[in-house]
């Protein structure tokens, strides 16, 4: 390495007395194919740590029998995978810098391998950076290894998508079932008139279940939501059943109707309050595999690694808590094609003041939290 660097383009770094110097090499450092042994090692040292003493014992036989009977294992340990140099002056580190470039050259073609394998040169990262028993790995192989791992990551960011997207929805669904209404005017119709307002209360329960047995979307926007709460204002239990008579007195309907309303807001509001939680939780699980499959990549220094992390979790958080909490709540079905979007049928089509209120709130819950 020292002939060839010395035969390359001199590059006046040290002025003319350093360009008809020779290059020399003050270190060399090899690094092996050594995964297995310092992979172990790592796992060993856990164990003396945390004084796990029977799985220290059974790791250290294992080593020693490995070490022992594998002659592939010994041989792979002494294969070296790369080099690294120290060079005496600035003007050789440069023209290293620069040999993947000269090589190119005609005149010096004949550089491109060594001792029948092409060889390349870069220049290397702070020891304390390099993740020694990853320098095996070849660029081809950490590629192999990057698409199969972003291919996981998709999956889970679908399985992730899927719960929160349903979660939300199920939220939204059970807020449009009850719209808001103005209980004070209807407490005003039917001020004194209890019976009447039960009965109009009953039949519009008795609707809406058929049209939920049916499997289509119910809607409360009579009298039963402003009855159920003024009878809570009144201290009725919420099992309360309450009956619908005919003209003859006899019972035709006895149903629990403000069981089943009270029943469902509870439900709607812890729902709503879940999905921060949710988030947080597939965002949590996210991280750790996001890190877990990095490693597998096998980077060959910490701050490339610690950087495919940081993209990894930082679009999966992205995604979880900024793009699906937006999308499902948005409102697409004007878009084509119109059997696509039909499913994006959110309460919002545009940003609003409510949209702020709920949509934004929530976002910005989950980020606090």
């Amino acid at each position: 390495m020292e002939s060839r660097l010395t035969e390359f383009p001199a590059l006046g770094i040290d002025g003319p007395e350093g360009d008809e110097m020779p290059v020399k090499i003050a270190i060399i450092t090899f690094a092996f194919n050594n995964a297995e042994i310092i992979h172990n090692l790592r796992r060993r040292g856990l164990h003396i740590a945390k004084e796990k003493w029977k799985k220290y014992e059974k790791l250290h036989l294992k080593m020693q029998t490995r070490l022992a009977n594998s002659q592939e294992l010994l041989d792979k340990m002494q294969t070296p995978v790369a080099c690294f140099m120290t060079l005496e002056t600035e003007e050789g580190k440069c023209r290293a810098d620069l040999y993947n470039e000269t090589v190119l050259m005609e005149d010096y073609a004949h550089y491109r391998t060594f001792l029948g394998s092409e060889i390349d040169v870069g220049g290397a990262s702070e020891p304390t950076d390099i993740i020694w028993e990853n320098r095996h790995f070849t660029s081809k192989a950490r590629f192999a290894r990057t698409l199969i791992v972003s291919f996981v990551v998709f999956l889970l960011l679908c399985v992730s998508f899927f719960l929160i997207f349903t979660a939300q929805k199920t939220s939204l669904a059970m807020k449009q079932k009850y719209p808001k209404q103005n209980c004070n005017e209807l407490n005003e119709e039917y001020k004194g008139r209890r019976n009447a307002w039960m009965r109009d209360s009953i039949n519009e329960f008795l609707v809406n279940n058929a049209i939920e047995e049916k499997g289509e979307v119910a809607l409360y926007t009579g009298p039963m939501q402003c009855f159920c709460v003024m009878e809570k204002k009144l201290k009725h239990k919420k099992a309360e059943v309450y009956e619908l008579k005919n003209d003859d007195g006899k019972v035709v309907a006895a149903e629990p109707i403000c069981l089943k309303y009270r029943n469902d807001q509870f439900f709607s509001k812890m729902l709503a309050l879940s999905i921060t939680v949710i988030i947080i939780v597939i965002n949590t699980i996210l991280k750790l595999c996001v890190v877990k499959l990095v490693s597998w990549i096998g980077e060959d220094t910490v701050s490339q690694q610690k950087g495919s992390v940081v993209k990894g979790a930082f679009l999966g958080q992205f995604f979880n808590t900024g793009f699906i909490i937006l999308i499902v709540n948005a409102n697409l079905q004007q878009f084509k094609p119109k059997k696509f979007w039909k499913v994006f049928n959110g309460p919002f089509s545009d940003y609003m003041p409510q949209w702020y209120m709920d949509v934004g709130l929530k976002i910005i819950t989950t980020y606090t939290v």
